[in-house]
């Protein structure tokens, strides 16, 4: 089984071009299992000492984009939190 990890930037704006470079990854060696970070897409809200309600749900919109694209990857398994 082909398998990648793959580190993913959470700053917006290097977002995009990091999901564009795994993308040509997994096709190119045709990943099977394709390993995300953990909480990939967002920028990481758990270092703030309170919770804040809308940045929360702003990322769990943000979230539900980027999982929408989880096929541009061409793996069968994707796996993340």
């Amino acid at each position: 089984m082909r398998v990648t990890g793959w580190e993913l930037p959470h700053q917006p704006g290097r977002l995009a071009s990091g999901w564009t470079s795994l993308c040509e990854h997994t096709t190119q060696h045709r990943s099977e299992l394709v390993l995300l970070p953990e909480c990939a897409f967002l920028e990481p809200f758990w270092e703030s000492e309170r919770f804040d309600a809308a940045r929360w749900d702003a990322g769990v919109k943000t979230c539900g984009g980027w999982l929408r694209r989880l096929h541009e990857l061409h793996a069968a398994h994707v796996v993340g939190t």
